[in-house]
Formats: structure tokens, C-alpha cells, sequence
């Protein structure tokens, strides 16, 4: 989800949209990173009491957490995403929206020739 730096690069930001940009991921660095560290604590916790116990109402409690923290996580990229969508021409959102789902088709064509081959072996690119 969100934009990746590459989707933005294909829509030919003014100097002016990429400054704005900048500012707006500036603005919410400090909330991306405490919301990254809050992740990566909470799959740590789960991971744990998953490897070490099977007491249900932990996991579950902990499940929990994970997906809690998720939400917010989805939640501020969303905030991200709408404030960037914002600066961005008519012509420049639907060029956004034509990128992702091109995005969005590669993905589900990766998909379902991983559900077709299996895993590759080898390595990256190599069968």
C-alpha cells in the first residue's frame, strides 16, 4: 500500500509538489517510527509465546496487539497518502490510479504463478 517512491517518480512532480511531498513525509517520520518500532515489538512478543508455549489466551492476546498496531499503522498511511494525493493535478491522480492497478495486476498475475509453480529455487530470477 501507499506510494511508493517509484509510482511518485512516473507522475513528474513540479519542484514544488516535491518539496511539498517532502514535508509531508517529514511531518509524520517521527509517528512512522514509533509505529515501526511498536511492530516490530508486538511480532517479536507474539513470535515468542508462539515458539515457547501454548497457552491460547497469550497468543490470542498477543495476536491482538499485532493487529492493533497494524491498524494504526494502515490508518497513518492513509493520513500519508490522502494529504500527497491532495497536490497532485487531475491528470496526476489518474495516472496514480492507472499505476496501481497495473501494480495491483502484476501482483495477483505473481500470485497465482507462485500458487501454479511453487516456490522458485535457486535464488532470485533462477529456477
Amino acid at each position: 500500500g501507499g506510494f511508493a517512491p517509484m509510482m511518485l517518480r512516473q507522475l513528474d512532480l513540479t519542484s514544488e509538489q516535491r518539496d511539498k511531498v517532502k514535508q509531508i513525509m517529514d511531518s509524520h517520520r517521527d509517528e512512522q517510527k514509533s509505529l515501526g518500532d511498536r511492530a516490530r515489538k508486538a511480532h517479536e512478543a507474539l513470535q515468542e509465546v508462539v515458539t515457547t508455549t501454548f497457552d491460547e489466551g497469550v497468543i490470542r492476546a498477543r495476536a491482538a496487539d499485532v493487529a492493533a498496531v497494524d491498524a494504526d499503522m494502515a490508518v497513518a498511511q492513509a493520513r500519508v497518502c490522502g494529504e500527497v494525493y491532495q497536490l497532485l493535478t487531475a491528470e496526476q491522480q489518474q495516472t496514480l490510479k492507472q499505476t496501481q492497478a497495473e501494480m495491483k495486476q502484476r501482483q495477483e498475475q505473481r500470485r497465482e504463478q507462485f500458487e501454479k509453480d511453487g516456490p522458485r529455487r535457486g535464488g532470485r530470477g533462477q529456477r
